[in-house]
């Protein structure tokens, strides 16, 4: 069974390229298009193996140069959900620099965090967690700042009614 490219989508700021059916030499050429592709659209590619029979080695060189263009671009190429004779393939030679996941979704979370150290150690010390991980744990098109309604408290309580304690209990009258 030929390979066929199932898709390719955003998923938490990755983009994700999934595989099916088996790949090899002969899908070399269409692989490193589609790879070429999805890497176009971000440093962080994840490709999705979990339908994938088979792959020969020849696949893995073609993912390999891809990974490498993706580092220097600040990002990686991560597989996500192999099983059996490709699961086996990345056991070995190769593969082993590759990051390997159990799912895209896991993936994708091991792509958030790299990207967070990755803003700490270029902004430094400067600028706290907070406003590192601002433009990335909001939502597209919403801006936390420009939400109106009162401040939480440091237990996330956001109620403009707060209980004080009596003096004797140690709150203030």
């Amino acid at each position: 069974m030929a390979c066929s490219f199932v898709s390719t989508r955003d998923y938490a700021g990755c983009a994700v390229l999934a595989l099916r059916g088996d790949l090899d030499i002969s899908d070399r050429a269409e692989l490193s298009s589609r790879l070429a592709a999805v890497a176009s659209c971000g440093p962080w590619v994840i490709v999705d193996l979990t339908n994938l029979a088979y792959m020969d080695c020849g696949a893995l060189g073609v993912l390999a140069a891809v990974r490498e263009r993706a580092q220097l671009a600040g990002g990686d190429v991560l597989l996500a959900g192999p099983r059996g004779a490709v699961a086996h393939l990345l056991l070995t030679g190769q593969a082993g620099e590759f990051s390997v996941f159990p799912s895209v979704g896991v993936a994708a979370f091991s792509a958030g965090l790299a990207a967070i150290g990755s803003r700490l150690a270029t902004n430094g010390a400067g600028e706290s967690l907070a406003a590192t991980t601002e433009g990335i744990v909001t939502a597209p098109g919403r801006s936390r700042k420009s939400e109106p309604g009162p401040a939480a408290d440091s237990n996330g309580d956001s109620s403009s009614r707060r209980q004080r304690l009596p003096a004797a209990a140690g709150g203030s009258a």
